[in-house]
């Protein structure tokens, strides 16, 4: 390791996201605060009201964000702002008065959001809840995110969406438990098979007509992090391909209500198609037995199959073929990918969405990690590590706060390709660009996008335009 990283961990070391060091030193002004995250999902669900406890400061940055405290529909949207009393012996009497008073004015359901000062005097919101909880109408959550321990706005989409969890209430028929995941490869997945020789045309078929409605009822979960530009919200094809079918699909993203997570736990799967879903599919699952589909760490071909027949058995459905060529044109890409990448070194500068499941399925190619920038570090990347590793790489991690200072140090690491954002070009480094297109993107389309750009970059040095991976697969 050269000695401009030396000070950085290796991957198989990092256990959570406070091992994650900076990739240089230097003044640095701090990440996106967590808690305004936590009001902007709140405020994209329709019926959800919330009470954010902290700071002045914090009051004035939020309402410099959205200066109504109601929302179209009523929605309250009230600041709790500390006094110097409260902020070294508590505010509890004050936080409760003000949830009984939003009680009164009509909330359904409120989520106290805590910020730094909260959280450093340790309030005990868990105990306020339990302790208010039985003489409200409206039901209570909340979520913790003091900026000292919570790094970047992104966390706080999690933790919010794991906190909306805790709003539902189980349902009379509880669905049987069955956890529906894709193995991780501890191995490099094994190259497609050789095309078959060619065979004189078949004669045309007519399409094999979709399955009969099932009746069965899926949620869809994809929150969003803050400033995302997904807009409006468009889902991969596997949900188009499943309300095709006759699945009812509850869309949990932004522009949700309130009922939407209320009725949730009354669905035979969860589709999670972010990371950041993941904390509340298992929430889920736990509490009231909606098994989860993880498709967002599906990449290859192998892991995609899996995942979708398990699907398709859990909502009692079938495929009839509608994926075959997105799915033929991934093989053929990996096999060129096994066949071409393999040697080639590179780098994640900001802005890749889950990095290490993404390492994972590039060194399953034989390529290997010099460097990669990890803002939040997930549970999940654990064991995404492990499986980089026994793939023979152990690669070190940073967060990259001054990217135009960081990008000579990666530079000069001499990387093949590296993927992220950079502000300008520099020569001799070939830089797969606009990687925050794949967030929320799964299946075979996915990999598809991914592996194209990777060898157009290669190619051309330039990212090219986007792929359209919301119809049908390119020929």
């Amino acid at each position: 390791m050269s000695d401009e990283l030396r000070h950085l961990k290796r991957l198989s070391t990092v256990r959570s996201s406070k091992n994650l060091l900076f990739l240089s030193p230097a003044v640095y002004s701090g990440g996106y605060c967590p808690m305004r995250i936590a009001c902007n999902i709140c405020e994209n669900t329709e019926g959800l009201s919330y009470l954010m406890v902290g700071m002045p400061e914090c009051a004035t940055h939020s309402r410099g964000m959205n200066a109504s405290p109601i929302g179209d529909q009523g929605e309250l949207r009230w600041l709790y702002t500390l006094d110097a009393n409260e902020v070294i012996f508590g505010c509890h009497d004050g936080v409760v008065e003000a949830l009984r008073t939003m009680d009164r004015e009509g909330a359904r359901a409120i989520m106290i959001i805590a910020t730094c000062v909260t959280d450093l005097i340790g309030e005990d919101l868990e105990g306020i809840i339990e302790e208010l909880q039985p003489e409200l109408a409206a039901r209570l959550t909340y979520v913790t995110l003091g900026q000292f321990k919570n790094f970047g706005s992104p966390i706080g989409t999690w933790k919010t969406a794991e906190a909306l969890g805790e709003l539902m209430l189980p349902v009379d028929a509880a669905v049987p438990m069955i956890s529906v995941v894709p193995a991780i490869t501890t191995s490099a997945p094994a190259a497609p098979a050789a095309p078959a020789a060619p065979t004189a045309p078949a004669a045309p078929t007519a399409p094999a007509a979709p399955s009969p409605p099932t009746g069965k009822t899926a949620n869809a979960l994809f929150i969003e992090p803050w400033r995302y530009n997904n807009d409006p919200v468009r889902f991969p094809l596997i949900v188009g391909a499943l309300e095709e079918r006759g699945v009812n699909i509850r869309r949990l993203s932004r522009g949700a209500t309130l009922d939407d997570y209320l009725n949730a736990p009354d669905a035979a799967m969860n589709l999670v198609l972010s990371a950041y879903t993941q904390p509340l599919a298992l929430k889920m699952q736990q509490k009231f037995a909606v098994p989860y589909a993880p498709l967002h760490r599906a990449f290859s071909v192998q892991q995609i199959d899996q995942v979708y027949a398990d699907i398709a058995e859990q909502l009692e459905t079938d495929w009839n073929g509608c994926f075959d060529d997105w799915r033929s044109l991934a093989l053929d890409l990996e096999q060129r990918a096994h066949a071409e990448l393999g040697g080639l070194k590179f780098a994640f500068i900001t802005g890749v969405d889950m990095p290490v499941a993404l390492a994972l399925y590039l060194a399953g190619f034989g390529m290997e990690p010099l460097i990669l920038h990890v803002q939040d570090f997930h549970n999940e990347d654990l064991e995404y590590a492990k499986a980089i590793k026994n793939l023979g790489f152990d690669p070190p991690v940073c967060r990259i706060m001054h990217r135009d200072r960081d990008i000579e140090i990666i530079s000069r690491l001499e990387p093949d390709i590296a993927f992220g954002n950079i502000s300008e070009p520099i020569e001799g480094l070939k830089v797969a660009e606009e990687m925050n297109d794949f967030f929320g993107l799964v299946g075979y389309e996915r990999s598809v996008s991914l592996l194209t750009r990777i060898f157009a970059v290669l190619e051309t040095g330039k990212t090219p335009e986007r792929m359209n991976v919301y119809g049908s697969a390119p020929i």
